[in-house]
């Protein structure tokens, strides 16, 4: 589920949530969306595939 902190946008997991008549009890995974971006291009600048760190 995307969580962010921009609680306006339409798709965010806590506006559509409140907006529910009834809410299950049920595990599910969150990733803040603010931080996994620019975590995810630094990961993606540093990316080597295997078959180049053996060589």
């Amino acid at each position: 589920m995307p969580l962010s902190s921009d609680l306006s946008h339409h798709h965010n997991f806590i506006k559509k949530i409140t907006s529910y008549e009834k809410v299950v009890n049920s595990p599910n995974s969150m990733m803040v969306l603010d931080e996994l971006f620019p975590i995810s291009i630094e990961m993606v600048k540093f990316y080597q595939p295997q078959s180049a760190l053996s060589q």
